[in-house]
């Protein structure tokens, strides 16, 4: 109890140093706590709140409501770093492969907290990191959690002993709040949200003009900041190091296989038309300046567009099979993926993004769901 005192009044202290902006990305370090020689700093305190405030959709806290979470985030890291020190004692690890399975899923999760892209970008810029240093920080909590999960099951679970009795007493008691996990499978069409061809083409040949420019001698980073229709224009559309596994797939294909001031051809991703220089290279790693001119739908896309997601759901509610209405869609133009998930791949609705697991969340059997927008597209379910 002395030693919990003790940290909320550190933290108190702490947050009327700040004037009471208890939102400010200004790191403050300072040590709020000592965990067998393991020193957790304020500035990593203050990180974890603010991503926790993210997960939750946390705004506007008084500086007692934000002194309240910080005391029970503070709490759980410290739990969490001595079980950790206890499972690195016992000499249990956790493989790569293992934090491999579970970072792709949690990163992309982080990601669908953001109304947009751009409100992503702010949010890195306010932390003072890219792209890079947040897979690592989201990484490092993952081993964190799959560690402490192993040392459990492996040391702790097999040392409680549970009869019977003590079973069908504590279900009597808590049969209501003993929900299983909903599962859920699903059927459905992707459809990619992209302009006719000739639009296609339009902007590839803007941004061709653009390249010309570029590799006539004109200043890159300025290119980007007049054309770049990317939230990080305003920089010159630059990234810093960064390693393979970190952005699109289809963006650092072109980047990796560039030499240092060599400037790409235009490409797709699912941002627009890009154009990349490779500004340097160390080790595995590399920083570029990009463009992106975003692939605008006109009205006449937006109208074929919306006859072809219509004819999806009306025959997903004819049980017609994905792979059946693709064939049958009446404008060719929009590529479309078929979405199968049969009894063999049932996924728990936690596990599905966010913005997915929201609309099947208020789905019975048997439901379409409304078109769900991502980045690049619309999931019909």
């Amino acid at each position: 109890m002395i030693m919990k005192h003790l940290i909320t009044t550190i933290i108190c202290t702490i947050i009327l140093s700040m004037g009471g902006n208890v939102f400010s990305t200004t790191l403050i370090d300072a040590t709020v706590a000592i965990v067998n020689d393991e020193i957790i700093l304020f500035s990593e305190l203050q990180e974890q709140i603010y991503i926790e405030s993210i997960y939750r959709g946390i705004t506007g806290l008084t500086a007692s409501e934000y002194q309240k979470l910080a005391g029970e985030i503070l709490e759980n890291m410290i739990d969490s770093i001595l079980l950790r020190q206890k499972a690195e004692e016992e000499n249990i690890f956790i493989s790569a492969e293992e934090v491999e399975n579970y970072l792709q899923l949690q990163f992309e999760q982080f990601k669908s907290n953001f109304v947009s892209d751009e409100d992503y970008l702010n949010y890195l810029q306010e932390m003072g990191m890219n792209e890079y240093e947040l897979k690592k920080e989201i990484k490092k909590q993952i081993e964190g959690d799959l560690l402490i999960k192993k040392y459990l099951s492996m040391k702790v679970l097999p040392e409680i002993n549970i009869g019977e009795a003590d079973i069908r007493d504590f279900y009597k008691e808590n049969k209501e709040q003993l929900i299983e996990p909903v599962k859920v499978s699903i059927n459905g069409v992707f459809i990619y949200k992209l302009p006719s061809e000739s639009k296609i083409e339009e902007t590839i040949s803007r941004m061709e003009a653009i390249r010309k420019r570029a590799m006539s001698g004109e200043d890159f980073g300025e290119l980007a900041k007049k054309y770049s229709e990317f939230p990080d224009a305003k920089n010159g559309g630059f990234i810093d190091f960064f390693p393979r596994g970190t952005y699109l797939t289809e963006f650092e294909d072109v980047a990796f296989a560039l030499e240092v001031g060599e400037i790409s051809e235009p490409f797709y991703t699912p941002y627009g038309i890009e154009l990349v220089k490779l500004e340097a290279r160390k080790a595995n790693e590399i920083s570029v300046r990009h463009i992106v001119l975003k692939l605008k739908l006109t009205e006449q896309d937006l109208h074929c567009l919306s006859k072809n997601i219509e004819y999806i759901r009306t025959q997903l509610e004819q049980d017609k099979t994905p792979q059946e209405i693709i064939e049958s869609a009446p404008y060719e133009q929009f590529k479309m993926e078929a979405v199968v998930l049969d009894e063999a791949n049932l996924m728990e609705i936690e596990q599905i993004y966010p913005t997915v697991s929201a609309e099947i969340e208020n789905m019975k059997e048997g439901d379409v769901s409304l078109p769900i927008e991502l980045t690049d597209g619309y999931f019909i379910l």
